[in-house]
């Protein structure tokens, strides 16, 4: 009973709020052997944590993506395990698809992993550590050094222009 509760209550918090999408959900549940109340909240913590690492990538990103749930196992590594840097994920995800055309979680992870074993930490580390990049590179080399963000002064001065009256009016 403690298991069709959890089912229900989740199903109607997903918006799943029809007899047939709750009996699917449950057969999901049954076939996944979840059938005792510390399965059950076990699972949804699981689930939860997915959920909130694609969250965290997509608004590191910038962008909505659909995650494979072993895409989202390894972001949910990178984030609550490892605990790396957004700018780091962010810089992983550039390198990626400026090398391969696409996003690929997994050759980002050998690229965190590597950046791990040297000992970095933060974008500033990485890309002084690699001197051979482009100017862009170099540029946002200097950019994390600023004691300011240039990219968001740009954004909110774009944004944020005064409108002067004329005199007389």
């Amino acid at each position: 009973l403690d298991v069709m509760l959890f089912i229900i209550q989740d199903s109607v918090l997903e918006g799943k709020n029809s007899m047939r999408a709750i009996k699917n959900e449950a057969v999901k549940w049954a076939d996944a052997g979840i059938t005792t109340h510390e399965k059950a909240e076990k699972y949804i913590k699981e689930r939860d944590a997915l959920r909130a690492a694609s969250r965290k990538l997509e608004s590191i990103w910038g962008s909505t993506h659909n995650f494979s749930e072993r895409d989202l196992a390894i972001a949910t590594t990178w984030l609550q395990e490892k605990a790396y840097a957004e700018e780091l994920i962010a810089e992983a995800y550039e390198r990626c698809v400026a090398n391969t055309g696409k996003l690929s979680m997994p050759y980002m992870d050998k690229i965190l992993a590597s950046w791990e074993k040297k000992g970095l930490k933060n974008l500033r580390e990485v890309l002084k550590s690699d001197p051979a990049k482009n100017a862009k590179t170099a540029e946002k080399a200097e950019e994390a050094d600023a004691s300011y963000n240039i990219s968001e002064m740009e954004e909110y001065f774009l944004h944020h222009t005064p409108i002067y009256e004329k005199e007389g009016q």
